[in-house]
């Protein structure tokens, strides 16, 4: 392979620049690539504690499902789902416009050793108070849990005491009592102002309304993420009273999970901008301009050219260089006299003439000297002088 070929030189810098705009966009838009598999509580994931389940089940009974990777639009009719971390909290700022259900973080899971997306071991994340900004004011609960022993350590599962029965006693959002089975580290709220909706046998509220100083917002909270996730689903009881739930809370609206809290954001910056409508076809013309004109560039200068000498050397240089120069200084009317001149001169010098040779040559060589000396254009000089060659070498040969 010729590696100066233009080709290969084309080749290299188009993927060059092909692979380097890839890498431009697909780091631009590597957020919002994020599948969502791992094991964590966001509505994405498929595993114990995610939520894809309960937005699965809630498509499947009619209701409208929104995973929503930007802020949401509080003027457009729907109701707002967070699913936060438990490091997220203390910064979960709500501006209380739209009606909005917090689901609290009860578990922490390692990654599954053999399959992508399961959890792994789960460890209770040993809550004890939340606190959220809404429109302005700080709400601050407290949360308990209590099921499985508390001097089991974390992850044994043979010293764990079995998990409490829970029973909800329902005043809003699904009416009756249910028993929706055992729960381990079953979680419970607490604290003032909050209006109880959801509570259990013991009394403890399960779920909330936030009750803001002088604002009408609706915000909720559930106290255990084990009614709605995944691994909570898994009962009966339990996808019952999620279902009542969200039928209740949503009413005819769709139901929007927020997938910013959970780090799936889609990206604003520059790249973006410029790869998305409006400016989508400015960029697309730019880039097809920019190759337009690499074409034409390569087409127009190809390879270097190579170092040339001042001047050509050879006889056929030299004659080429004198009949240039004959020609710019208007000389070319007396180039067959001066032909002439010089192969009459080399027949005397070689002792050729009349009384040596036959006369007939002699008076077609003078005839042709004529004629080159009388021609009107270049053409007609070069084809006499062909002729008064020819007769030279034929009085040079008698």
């Amino acid at each position: 392979m010729n590696w100066r070929s233009p080709f290969v030189v084309l080749a290299v810098v188009v993927i060059g620049a092909v692979s380097f705009g890839g890498y431009l966009v697909l780091s631009a838009y590597a957020p919002a690539l994020r599948q969502g598999k791992e094991a964590a509580p966001h509505a994405l994931s498929r595993s114990a504690i995610g939520y894809r389940a309960l937005g699965d089940l809630l498509e499947g009974v009619g209701i409208d499902v929104v995973r929503l990777r930007s802020k949401p639009d509080p003027s457009a009719p729907s109701v707002s789902v967070l699913t936060p971390y438990a490091g997220s909290l203390r910064a979960l700022e709500i501006d209380g416009r739209r009606k909005t259900l917090i689901i609290l973080p009860k578990w922490s899971a390692g990654a599954h050793p053999t399959k992508q997306g399961w959890a792994g071991l789960l460890f209770p994340s040993r809550l004890e108070e939340v606190s959220f900004i809404i429109a302005g004011e700080d709400i601050a609960l407290s949360v308990t849990q209590r099921g499985i022993g508390d001097e089991a350590e974390e992850g044994d599962e043979e010293e764990a005491e079995p998990a409490t029965e829970v029973v909800l006693n329902r005043q809003d959002f699904g009416v009756g009592t249910l028993d929706v089975g055992a729960i381990e580290w079953f979680q419970t709220l607490s604290g003032d102002p909050i209006e109880p909706l959801w509570t259990d046998d013991q009394g403890e509220v399960v779920l909330a309304r936030l009750i803001v100083p002088e604002s009408d917002a609706q915000v909720y909270v559930l106290s255990d993420p084990d009614l709605v996730n995944t691994q909570g689903l898994s009962s009966l009881e339990r996808a019952v009273a999620g279902v009542e739930l969200f039928q209740s809370f949503a009413g005819e609206q769709a139901v929007v999970f927020d997938l910013t809290l959970n780090g799936f954001v889609r990206p604003r910056n520059i790249i973006t901008l410029v790869t998305q409508p409006p400016l989508l076809g400015v960029t697309l013309a730019s880039l097809l301009m920019t190759l337009l004109l690499g074409l034409l560039a390569f087409q127009r200068f190809g390879p270097p050219a190579r170092d040339m000498r001042g001047f050509a050397a050879g006889n056929e240089a030299l004659v080429t260089a004198t009949a240039n120069l004959l020609l710019t200084n208007n000389k070319a009317a007396t180039l067959g006299q001066m032909y002439a001149d010089q192969l009459r001169e080399d027949l005397r010098t070689n002792n050729h003439s009349p009384a040596s040779g036959r006369q007939e040559n002699f008076t077609a060589f003078e005839d042709m000297a004529l004629e080159a000396a009388t021609s009107k254009d270049l053409d007609e000089t070069l084809g006499a002088a062909r002729k008064l060659f020819e007769r030279k070498r034929i009085i040079e040969n008698e």
